[in-house]
Parts: structure tokens; sequence; C-alpha cells
């Protein structure tokens, strides 16, 4: 995996996880206070920044990919969560900024604006720089 600039992470990731069709779900690379989904938000996990292995000069950013799949009801929701996961990966392996392993939490709510959503959190550790040009 290359390195990224920080300011950079969440803008490639949305690039590569951005609808191609119709069927694609919606993403959003900022908080929000309202989602339709199934969509896939990106947010800065904790810890957020740690050193990293690859160098002195590095960090190592975690950012959560949260697979938003229906608000929690009774129905098909996990089903449309596991292809909502499988999904997120296979397009971020794809990239070619070529995205590292993922580490996942199981299943879980997830409150939204004052909605209850079925979500997954899948977590990407990422190699940055946090100087211009490096």
């Amino acid at each position: 995996m290359s390195v990224l600039e920080l300011i950079d992470v969440r803008m490639r990731a949305a690039a590569a996880l951005a609808p191609t069709d119709d069927g694609d779900p919606e993403v959003f690379a900022d908080l929000v206070d309202a989602v339709e989904p199934p969509a896939i938000l990106l947010a800065w996990a904790d810890p957020w920044l740690v050193p990293s292995t690859f160098g002195p000069a590095l960090l190592d950013a975690s950012l959560d990919v949260l697979c938003v799949a229906a608000r929690l009801e009774p129905g098909a929701g996990v089903a449309v969560l596991e292809e909502l996961v499988t999904y997120t990966i296979a397009r971020l392996r794809a990239d070619v900024h070529s995205w590292p392993a993922v580490t996942s939490e199981a299943p879980q709510r997830l409150p939204i604006g004052g909605v209850t959503y079925l979500a997954a959190r899948l977590n990407y550790r990422v190699p940055v720089t946090t100087e211009s040009g490096g």
C-alpha cells in the first residue's frame, strides 16, 4: 500500500467506494445527521493516529467504514448487511491504492439522528504522512 497524506484518506476511500450503478450504496465522507440505507459512512476511528511500523516519519491512521444496511427492524437486514460488507471490501481491494486487510466488528445497532440502524464497522489502518508532498 502506498502512503497517503492524512487529508486525502477519506476522499480517496470515498472515490473507491463511489456508486457506479444505480443499485450501489451512497457514500458519505463526512459525518451526517440522517441517512437512507443502504449507505456507507466514513469516519475516523479511535485511536485515530498511532506510530507506524513502516517508518519513523509515518503514522497509521485508523479509518472506520460503516456499512449501514437498514433501519433496525425484523426482516432481511442482515443479508443486506452481508452484501454491503462484501461490496465494500471488494471495492477497496480493487482500488489502485490497494487498501490493507480489514478488521471488523459484528453487526450492531448504530443510532443516527434519532433512528437506529443495523450496521457493521470495518476498520482499515492506513499508512499516512502529515507532511505535504510526503
